[in-house]
C-alpha cells in the first residue's frame, strides 16, 4: 500500500443480520481530508425524498441516490457506518483510486480500495462530504443468502451535515434547518454523542439498565443489540426466540415504555473493536417512531406512534 496524506479511522459496515444478510463488515480504512473541494449543496438538502423501508419496516432503509452521470441507484442508509461504501461493480464511476487498505471480513483479510469521492446527489441536490474518500467493497464476499438491494451503503461522513427526519408512515425522508427548525413536534430528545469513529450514540439502553449506551444503527434491521453481560443477565427475565434472540417482556427507553421488543447478543454481531462495548438501538425499533436526526446539534427525537 503506497503512502498517503490522511486520517485514519476504523469503518464498520453492517447489513442485516436477521433476513440472511451479513453484518459486521469491519474495514480499516485511510480517509482523505481536504479543504480543498468545494460544495455547493444547501446546508437542508432536498425538501423530501422517498425512503424504502421493506415490509413491515422492518428494512433494509434503502434511498436513491444519483451520481453525475444522472443514474439514480439504491443506498442503504446506515448510521451505524462511518464512511460511504460503495459496490465494487460501481468502479467505473469512482475516480481516481488512490490506493488500498487492509480489511477484515469475519476473521478473512483482504484488500479494500480507496477512491476519490464521487459527487452524490438526492434529487437535484448535491450532498456535502466531510473528506473526499470512499471506500470500495465486493457486497458478494459477506455470507449473504441472497442478494443485496442496494449497491452502496451512506454512511456518517454524509449524514452529518444535515438535519434529517424519518417519516415512515409517509415513507419519507426530510431534510430540516437544524438552526431554525420548529421542534415542538418532534418528540422526546436524547442527546448524542461520538463513539470515537463518527457514529453516535445516546447514554440510555433498551432495557433501563445502568451501563453502556447504545449506538444508533439504522443499518441493523432488528429492535436493538446488548452487551454479551446485559444480554446474559437479561435472558434471566425473558424467554429466548428460535433464532437466538431474546424477547423482553417489557423495554424501556426514557420515559415509555414498549412491548415485543427483541433484542440480539452483540457477540454475534462481529461489531470489532469499538472504544467500549456499546448496546444498540436497530431500525425496526426506530420505525415505531417518527425520527428525527438532528446530526449537526448531536441530538435525536422520537415521537412514538405505534408498539
Amino acid at each position: 500500500m503506497r503512502p498517503l496524506k490522511e486520517i485514519f479511522t476504523r469503518a464498520f459496515v453492517r447489513n442485516q443480520l436477521n433476513c440472511g444478510y451479513a453484518l459486521g463488515v469491519l474495514l480499516s480504512l485511510l480517509v482523505l481530508c481536504s479543504c480543498a473541494r468545494a460544495h455547493s449543496s444547501l446546508s437542508r438538502g432536498p425538501a423530501s425524498v422517498v425512503i424504502d423501508s421493506g415490509p413491515g419496516d422492518r428494512g433494509p432503509l434503502v434511498v436513491m441516490i444519483g451520481l453525475q452521470s444522472g443514474e439514480e441507484l439504491p443506498f442503504l442508509l446506515d448510521t451505524g457506518a462511518p464512511v460511504t461504501c460503495l459496490d465494487e461493480s460501481l468502479l467505473p464511476r469512482l475516480g481516481r483510486r488512490l490506493g488500498e487498505v487492509t480489511g477484515s471480513n469475519f476473521g478473512v483479510q483482504h484488500q479494500v480500495g480507496v477512491y476519490e469521492a464521487p459527487q452524490l446527489w438526492l434529487g437535484h441536490t448535491p450532498l456535502k462530504m466531510t473528506g473526499t474518500n470512499v471506500i470500495t467493497w465486493n457486497f458478494k464476499q459477506g455470507p449473504s443468502k441472497g442478494p443485496y438491494p442496494y449497491v452502496g451503503i451512506l454512511g456518517m461522513h454524509v449524514l452529518l451535515n444535515y438535519c434529517i427526519q424519518l417519516d415512515f408512515a409517509a415513507h419519507r425522508m426530510r431534510f430540516l434547518d437544524p438552526v431554525g427548525a420548529d421542534r415542538s413536534g418532534w418528540g422526546a430528545a436524547f442527546a448524542m454523542t461520538d463513539v470515537g469513529d463518527g457514529c453516535l450514540a445516546i447514554s440510555e439502553n433498551l432495557v433501563g439498565a445502568q451501563g453502556p449506551g447504545s449506538l444508533i444503527d439504522t443499518g441493523y434491521r432488528g429492535d436493538g443489540f446488548l452487551t454479551p453481560e446485559l444480554f446474559q443477565r437479561w435472558t434471566n427475565h425473558a424467554r429466548l426466540a428460535g433464532d437466538g434472540e431474546m424477547r423482553a417482556p417489557q423495554a424501556r427507553l426514557g420515559q415509555e415504555r414498549y412491548s415485543n421488543v427483541r433484542y440480539l447478543n452483540a457477540e454475534s454481531l462481529s461489531l470489532g473493536d469499538l472504544p467500549r462495548p456499546y448496546n444498540g438501538i436497530g431500525l425496526y425499533f426506530l420505525s415505531r417512531h417518527l425520527v428525527t436526526f438532528d446530526f449537526p446539534n448531536h441530538t435525536m427525537y422520537l415521537k412514538r406512534r405505534g408498539g
